[in-house]
């Protein structure tokens, strides 16, 4: 896997779940959830769950540990991806 998608979310699932189907098919996709209220459920996502708000530095750290891409692409939670967007990121570095 070439690319991991590491996004931090506390209390956005209304976002998440766009940010989430904007993605490709064939990137890791990595949400750390800092102890929101409603947990985030995806099938796309390895879901890691904290007990705590550990902050966006901590939980970014996390998501990278936990990651196997050989690019690192760090996301907020109201984000959406165009078409092609991290292959030409990819490409270009």
């Amino acid at each position: 896997m070439k690319t991991s998608v590491i996004i931090v979310n506390y209390n956005t699932n209304k976002y998440l779940s766009e940010c989430l189907k904007s993605l490709p098919e064939d990137i890791e996709v990595i949400v750390v959830d800092n102890n929101s209220k409603e947990k985030p459920v995806s099938s796309k996502a390895k879901i890691i769950l904290n007990n705590n708000n550990l902050g966006f530095a901590k939980a970014v750290n996390i998501g990278v540990k936990n990651s196997s891409g050989e690019y690192i692409l760090l996301l907020n939670p109201d984000t959406k991806i165009t078409y092609e967007s991290i292959d030409r990121m990819v490409n270009f570095y």
